[in-house]
This record gives structure tokens, sequence and C-alpha cells, in this order.
């Protein structure tokens, strides 16, 4: 079985991967080469395993491998690996998998996992936990830091999803027993089904899956595996901001809501 493609390099075996990787390479083009988007790994663990072993290094993987255009212009993104959340200290991280979100039944919120975020809040905000000093969080021009590396990660704004979801093909499905839809790259010519088991089946056809994770109130989490809410970079007004909302059935990317609501947030990178 062919793994991945690299400067188009074909690599049948673990020990050839791992052996590529390992072998004595610059930092810069060991980074340069590990992180690019461009490259489809099959399996999530095995990807954890390579970068075990390239000499030491965090690497860090920044993005889904599946192109998805997003406007007239050709614009191209990258969708991260997962949803985003924040730990107890309030870094920011992504989840391991594409479906996870917490809760995953509705309940109280986990303070030292919160995957719902208000789209403009600081850091000291009990609700939202994201900004600091005056940049908000989903604006256009803020792009996030994620797991400690670069500031590359930012939330598509309210004409960039309209785009995608007039332009893609997506399905309300499930992945490992969690609703939401799956979306279809740029390059997609099958057809989606209706169930998935993981992240290794959605990476077949480079899938990004959109849990619908429900919304978050002070302290709670409510709508989970039936609805999904997530923020764009587009303001409304003074008061509010856009978003996608998603359920069986409908994917309507233009409403907009109180800025202080907790929803998910999916970020991207080109």
């Amino acid at each position: 079985m062919c793994y991945f493609i690299i400067y188009s390099r074909t690599f049948s075996t673990q020990t050839e991967i791992t052996s590529f990787f390992t072998s004595a390479k610059p930092p810069s083009t060991l980074r340069t080469v590990v992180s690019s988007p461009e490259w489809k790994v099959i399996s999530p663990a095995f990807r954890d395993e390579i970068s075990a072993v390239c000499r030491g290094r965090t690497v860090n993987f920044p993005a889904l491998p599946g192109k998805f255009t997003v406007n007239a212009k050709g614009k191209q993104v990258y969708f991260s690996k997962g949803n985003l959340y924040a730990d107890g200290d309030k870094a920011l991280h992504f989840e391991d998998a594409q479906w996870k979100s917490t809760p995953t039944s509705d309940g109280n919120m986990d303070a030292s996992h919160v995957s719902h975020f208000t789209w403009s809040s600081t850091v000291g905000d009990a609700v939202g936990i994201i900004n600091t000093g005056a940049n908000l969080f989903c604006d256009e021009s803020h792009k996030v830091s994620v797991d400690g590396g670069e500031a590359i990660y930012y939330a598509l704004s309210k004409d960039e999803w309209t785009y995608l979801t007039s332009k893609h093909k997506y399905k309300w499905a499930s992945v490992n027993g969690v609703n939401g839809y799956v979306i279809a790259p740029d390059d997609f010519e099958g057809t989606l089904s209706a169930s998935y088991a993981d992240d290794v089946a959605l990476a077949v056809d480079n899938l990004v899956f959109l849990p619908a994770a429900g919304f978050r109130g002070s302290s709670f989490v409510a709508n989970v595996g039936d609805r999904g809410y997530y923020w764009s970079s587009t303001v409304f007004d003074s008061d509010y901001a856009y978003l996608v909302y998603l359920t069986s059935g409908v994917v309507y990317p233009v409403k907009y809501d109180f800025r202080n609501c907790g929803y998910s947030v999916r970020l991207v990178t080109e």
C-alpha cells in the first residue's frame, strides 16, 4: 500500500518512511517537508509515529491535505485537523480526531477542555477564552497560534463559507457514531456516504467533517449530535457576528447571533 508521496517519491513501507524522515537533513528542510499540508497520510497513528522519530524534533502537521476553494478568485485553503479547544491553562489545541468535541452529549461544560467559544472574548472571560488585547478572536485580520506553532490559522468569512457550501458536495453523516456534515474537497468525484468509521475512512477522499457539537451557555452544552454552530470571521454589527448553522438537511452559512454565544470553531490555513 502507498502511504503518501513527497516530492514525487512513493513510499511503500513504514521502514522507508522512517528512514526518509530520520536521514541527515537540514532542520529547515525537514520542517518544510514534514509540515507541508500537500501530502496525504493514511494513518493518523502512523503520522504520530513519524513525529516521534524525527530526530527528537517537535513536528506539527498543520492541516488536512484536502484543498478547498473558497471564493471565485480561486483561493484555496486547508482545514485544521479538528475542532479548536482550550485547555485548563487557556492554551489552544486541535482535537486529535475530526469527530471529537467536548462534551460528547448534552451536559455541563468541562473547564479543562472548552470546545465552544464566544466570538470576541478575553482570556479572563469565563465563557470565552481566547483573545488578548484589542484583537478579536475570529475577525478577518486575526490569525491564531495553536499548539505553540506559528500564527497561521484563521476562520473563514461569511462569504467564504457561503461559497464553500454552494460549490462543494456535502452530506449529513456520522463518523464514529457522531453526527455532522462531511464536506468534499475540490478534486472529489465520488459519492459521499452516510457513515464513516473514523478519520482513516475520511482520509481516503480527504474529506472534512464538521461534528454537530451543539452550543454552550454559561456552563452547559446543549444540542450535541443534533445541531452545529460554527463561527465565521465576519461581523454583523457591534453585537452580532455571522456563523454557519447546520442540522440534518440544513446548512445555513449566513445566520448571525450574539457574539457572546458559545459556538464551535474550525480554523483553516493556506
